[in-house]
This record gives C-alpha cells, sequence and structure tokens, in this order.
C-alpha cells in the first residue's frame, strides 16, 4: 500500500515537471500549478480516505449525482428546453449564413 502511495506521488511529480516544462506561455503556469496542487492533495490523501473508508461514501455520493441527472435529463422540462435551445441555434445559424452569404460573396458584373 504504501510503497504504492510513494511511486504515485513519484511518477505525479515527474508528469507534472513535464506538463509544467512544455507549457507555451508562462501566463498558464499559475493555473496549470494550482491544478496540479489541488491533484496533488487528492493523491496525498488517498491512503488516509481509504483507512477511513471514505472511498465508498465518495464512489456512492457521484452515482447518486449521476442518476439524478440522468432523471432530470429524462424530464419533459429538460427536453422542452433543449429543443427550445436547439431551434434557437437553428435559427441564429441560418441568420449568419444569409448574412455570409450575401456580402462576401456576391460579385457586381460591370
Amino acid at each position: 500500500m504504501w510503497r504504492e502511495w510513494v511511486f504515485q506521488i513519484t511518477v505525479f511529480g515527474v508528469l507534472a515537471t513535464l506538463v509544467l516544462n512544455m507549457l507555451p506561455k508562462e501566463v498558464y503556469k499559475k493555473y496549470v500549478k494550482l491544478s496540479l496542487g489541488f491533484l496533488l492533495i487528492l493523491i496525498m490523501l488517498k491512503p488516509l480516505m481509504q483507512v477511513l473508508d471514505f472511498e465508498d461514501g465518495v464512489n456512492q455520493i457521484f452515482s447518486e449525482l449521476y442518476i439524478e441527472m440522468e432523471e432530470m435529463e429524462r424530464t419533459d422540462d429538460f427536453r422542452e428546453a433543449e429543443e427550445t435551445y436547439q431551434r434557437l441555434l437553428q435559427e441564429l445559424y441560418e441568420e449568419s449564413v444569409l448574412e455570409l452569404g450575401e456580402s462576401p460573396y456576391i460579385t457586381e458584373e460591370e
């Protein structure tokens, strides 16, 4: 158990270093470091969660949330909202195509 944990932290450290060195711009480094820090905290808490048996509770919470989201997607209100959204998107698409089709592609013959 402990060897696995130390191995995971080591692999994470190597991969995190590679990711940070491969970033194209320095601007993104602080955001990537923040995300990697959260992941490292989760990796370090893994043995504690196993000892305290939190893993089953966390898995149960996520599965309940997944079930609730599936039920919400099946409701008529959700379907109606999605259909309205798709219809509005189609209308906006048609309008933009018409606008683009009229101005850039029309050539005046002299």
